[in-house]
C-alpha cells in the first residue's frame, strides 16, 4: 500500500533529464528509481484533484504506464517532474470527466475515508479531511505538496508553474482557511 510521507532530506536522490533519457533507453532500474522518487509527490498531487485515496492510486498506476509510453517524446527542460504531473492532471481529469458523465462524480462518500489508511494521526486526518472538503484545487496542491512532501515554495511555484507570490499567498489563505475550519469544529 502507498503511504504519503515526507521526502528524506538526507540522501535524496535527484529527478534529472539524465535519468528520464535512461527510462526512454529502456532502462528497468531507471524507471524503479524515477518511480521511487516521483510516487509520493504525484499521489499527493493526484489526492489534491480527485479527492480519492482508490482514485489516486488508480490514477498513480496509469500515470506510470504513460510516463513509460511516451517518455520518448519527452523534452529535456530540467522540469522533469512537471511533466509528470501533465500527464498526472490530464489523466485525473478525464477521469473526472468520466466519472461525471456516469452521474458518479459523488465523491462524499469516499472522502471519508481517504485518510484513515493514510494518516493514523486523529488531527492529521482532520486536518487532511478538511483540506479536501474546503480548499481550492490549487489551494490543496500546494498545501498536499508543501506540508506532506516538503517542497519548499519555490519549488511548489516552479512544478505548477505559477508564480511564486502566487504560491505564498495561496499557502497562506488555505492554512488560515484550516485553521479557522478546525477551530469551528472544536467549538461545535
Amino acid at each position: 500500500m502507498l503511504v504519503p510521507g515526507n521526502r528524506d532530506d538526507g540522501k535524496k536522490e535527484q529527478l534529472t533529464d539524465s535519468l528520464m533519457r535512461e527510462v526512454a533507453d529502456g532502462d528497468r532500474a531507471a524507471f524503479e528509481q524515477l518511480y521511487r522518487i516521483t510516487q509520493n509527490s504525484v499521489y499527493c498531487y493526484l489526492l489534491a484533484i480527485v479527492k480519492s485515496h482508490s482514485t489516486a492510486e488508480d490514477l498513480m498506476q496509469d500515470t506510470y504506464l504513460s510516463v513509460r509510453k511516451s517518455i520518448r517524446h519527452y523534452i529535456p527542460q530540467g522540469k522533469p517532474l512537471a511533466w509528470i504531473f501533465t500527464i498526472a492532471r490530464n489523466l485525473a481529469y478525464m477521469e473526472l470527466r468520466r466519472a461525471q458523465r456516469q452521474e458518479s462524480s459523488d465523491f462524499s462518500e469516499e472522502e471519508n475515508h481517504v485518510g484513515v489508511d493514510v494518516i493514523s494521526n486523529t488531527i492529521d486526518n482532520l486536518v487532511l479531511q478538511k483540506a479536501l472538503e474546503i480548499l481550492n484545487e490549487q489551494e490543496r496542491n500546494i498545501v498536499l505538496l508543501h506540508v506532506t512532501q516538503g517542497f519548499k515554495f519555490r519549488e511548489i511555484s516552479s512544478l505548477l508553474d505559477i508564480p511564486i507570490g502566487t504560491v505564498l499567498s495561496c499557502y497562506n489563505r488555505a492554512i488560515k482557511k484550516l485553521y479557522k475550519a478546525v477551530n469551528e469544529d472544536r467549538a461545535g
